[in-house]
C-alpha cells in the first residue's frame, strides 16, 4: 500500500487514547471564599441613585462594622449620598460610575448586594438580612447622616419649620405636594418663622406665587450634612418622599413626610421622630405597578393630602 504524496498516517487509535488531555486554562481569581477572607466589604444598591438609598444602608453598614471591625468599608452611592458620608471614619464613598464588581472581588472585595423594591416589609430591614445572614444577632442599628453646623438664617421670634419641596422634575415629580405655599402662608399665620431648602434643581423649578413675604428662600443654599444641622434645630421639617426626608429622620429631627403615589410601609424614613401622612385615595401606592403607567393627573394622591392634615401633624408634634 502506498502512502499519497504529501500525507501522513493516521497514528493509531491506541496511540490517540493514550495522549493525556489539555491543561485547563488557570482560574481567574473568584475573590475570597468568606467573609473573613476578604480585605473590606462594599455596600451596593442596585437601584441606589437617590440620597434616601443611601441613608437607608447604614444601619448594615454599621452592623458590619459591628461583626468585622478591622475591615475597611465601601458604601457605593450617588454623589449627594457620599457628601451624608464624607467624615465617617470607617466607611468610604465611592460613586457608581468609579466601581467596578469583579475587579473588587479580584482585590478581595467581600460585596453585599441590596435590591431596592416598591411593595414589601421596611428596605432598611431587607438590608439587614445581609448582615443577619452572617450573624448579626442585635437590633438595627440607627441610620447615620453627617451634619455640619453654620449660621442660623432665622433671627425672628416664634418656632421654626423648615420645607423641602423636593423631586421637581423627571418622574418622580408627582410625590410632590402642590400645597406648601399655602402651608407657609398658614404656619406664618400661627406664629411660625418658614423656611423653604432644597438643591439647585429644586432652585430651576421655584414658583414664588402664593408664598408668604415673610419665608426665608434657602434653597441651593446648604451640603447635605448642613442641611442635616438645620433639620435638627428646626422645631419641624415637613416634605414630601424624599432624599431630605431620610436626612432628617437620620439626625433624629421632627419630621413630616408625605406619602402618595409610593408605598411608605417600604420607603419610611428611618428615625423615632418621624411621622407619616399617607394618601386615602384608593388606587395608591402605584409606584413600580401598571397604575403607576395608567396615572393621567399624576399628582392626584398628593392634592388629597390637605393643608389641615398637616397643620394637624404639626400641633400634635408640638404638644
Amino acid at each position: 500500500m502506498h502512502r499519497e504524496k504529501g500525507r501522513e498516517a493516521a497514528p493509531p487509535v491506541a496511540a490517540i487514547a493514550a495522549r493525556p488531555p489539555p491543561a485547563p486554562p488557570p482560574a481567574a481569581p473568584s475573590g475570597p471564599r468568606t467573609p473573613q477572607e476578604a480585605t473590606r466589604f462594599v455596600i451596593t444598591n442596585r437601584r441606589g441613585d437617590g440620597l434616601g438609598d443611601t441613608i437607608l444602608v447604614t444601619p448594615l453598614a454599621k452592623a458590619i462594622h459591628s461583626l468585622f471591625p478591622e475591615k475597611r468599608i465601601e458604601i457605593v452611592a450617588p454623589s449627594p449620598g457620599l457628601q451624608a458620608l464624607a467624615h465617617w471614619p470607617w466607611v468610604f464613598g465611592t460613586l457608581p460610575q468609579h466601581f467596578d464588581a469583579a475587579r473588587s472581588r479580584v482585590e478581595g472585595a467581600w460585596i453585599l448586594e441590596c435590591h431596592p423594591y416598591d411593595d414589601g416589609p421596611p428596605m432598611a430591614e431587607t438590608h439587614m438580612r445581609l448582615a443577619r445572614d452572617l450573624g448579626f444577632k442585635g437590633p438595627m442599628p440607627r441610620p447615620y447622616c453627617d451634619m455640619e453646623a453654620v449660621p442660623w438664617p432665622f433671627s425672628g421670634r416664634g418656632p421654626v419649620a423648615l420645607i423641602s419641596d423636593t423631586c421637581s422634575s423627571g418622574i418622580w415629580a408627582r410625590k410632590r405636594w402642590p400645597r406648601y405655599p399655602q402651608l407657609a402662608c398658614e404656619l406664618v399665620r400661627h406664629g411660625w418663622q418658614v423656611g423653604l431648602v432644597g438643591g439647585p434643581t429644586e432652585g430651576g423649578h421655584f414658583n414664588p406665587d402664593g408664598w408668604p413675604p415673610e419665608f426665608l428662600y434657602l434653597v441651593g443654599h446648604y451640603t447635605v450634612p448642613q442641611l442635616a444641622f438645620l433639620a435638627l434645630r428646626a422645631e419641624i421639617f415637613i416634605t414630601n418622599d424624599s432624599g431630605p426626608a431620610h436626612v432628617a429622620g437620620a439626625v433624629g429631627a421632627n419630621t413630616v413626610v408625605l406619602f402618595g403615589p409610593t408605598n411608605e410601609l417600604v420607603w419610611k424614613p428611618l428615625g423615632e421622630r418621624v411621622r407619616v401622612i399617607a394618601s386615602t385615595v384608593d388606587c395608591r401606592p402605584c409606584c413600580g405597578t401598571d397604575r403607576w403607567k395608567r396615572c393621567y393627573s399624576g399628582d392626584g394622591c398628593m392634592r388629597a393630602i390637605t393643608v389641615e392634615q398637616v397643620m394637624t401633624a404639626v400641633r400634635e408634634i408640638m404638644n
